[in-house]
């Protein structure tokens, strides 16, 4: 991509492409930041799943808070690496740089908080006619395991039910996906040019919003397939070390280990690739906005 392509020429796959290959040349920059990411990470996924073990939704939402946190301190981190194109150190600091990413990503998570609010009651309401004449309460389903309560659901709403759900559920999905492709740019403006862009960013992207979706998805997709690739033979290790089902077990070495390794995994398959994508888009699509 030149900087005198219009918005709607964005190369899909290149960009895509771009993402991970900033991961693949530079890894060993990189892995001081994916160390960090490990342990603060994967400490605070496990203090996620024990809250939800126990159905803590304040510490859930307050430990969900500190962890999107702490990925913009990571991410900033690379986006830095990745804007400079291998010049700068990818560096873990609390600065200007991360303060302001820390606010862009309360802003939208406040937006996205809103929207996945507005979906699930639309959700809840949609089937709630269903499940009572099923006999399925509220107080019913609280009393089931997470496992055991979907399966009941499911049942209860039949297929037409089932259907209605996904249209809803897909279709929220689809506007996160679109809201989070038009502020694509947000991320690496805020870093590059030293104060918080936000919303700001909207119409830098204008007429770009289904390629740079599918850029997001595929990074997103590429992502969550390398990841499971990765820890697959350590879950099997761990299952054989600790018995079957050990990394399941919240709280037990097994998944404290494995949750450690997937956030180590996660900053070069997911957050490296998106800051590689994010930076290559922004030193792209900026040129042709002018400087606010």
């Amino acid at each position: 991509m030149t900087a005198d392509s219009p918005p709607d020429a964005v190369p899909v796959l290149e960009s895509v492409r771009e993402g991970f290959a900033f991961v693949a040349r530079d890894w060993r920059a990189i892995l001081p930041a994916a160390l960090f990411g490990a342990l603060a990470l994967g400490g605070l996924q496990v203090f996620l799943d024990l809250a939800r073990a126990r159905q803590d939704l304040g510490a859930t939402l307050l430990l969900t808070i500190v962890a999107a946190l702490v990925q913009a301190v990571l991410l900033a981190a690379l986006l830095r690496r990745a804007l400079s194109q291998g010049q700068a150190p990818a560096s873990i600091s609390i600065g200007r740089d991360e303060f302001n990413l820390m606010g862009v990503t309360l802003s939208f998570g406040f937006l996205y908080m809103i929207i996945a609010f507005v979906g699930l009651f639309i959700a809840l309401m949609s089937v709630a006619g269903l499940l009572a004449g099923a006999g399925l309460t509220g107080e019913a389903i609280q009393s089931l395991s997470q496992e055991e309560a979907a399966r009941q659901v499911l049942n209860a709403l039949g297929s037409d039910g089932t259907l209605v759900l996904l249209v809803v559920v897909l279709a929220f999905a689809a506007l996160i996906l679109f809201i989070a492709s038009r502020l694509l740019l947000s991320f690496p403006a805020t870093i590059a040019e030293g104060r918080m862009y936000a919303f700001s960013t909207w119409s830098w992207t204008k007429g770009a919003a289904l390629r740079l979706a599918a850029c997001l998805l595929l990074v997103m997709l590429g992502g969550i397939f390398l990841s499971i690739v990765a820890l697959a033979p350590f879950g099997v290790l761990l299952d054989m070390m600790f018995g079957a089902g050990a990394t399941k077990s919240v709280g037990a070495p097994a998944h404290i280990v494995l949750s450690v390794l997937a956030a180590f995994v996660s900053v070069f398959f997911s957050i490296g690739p998106y800051a590689g994508l994010t930076a290559y888009l922004y030193r792209g699509m900026r040129a042709e906005t002018p400087v606010a």
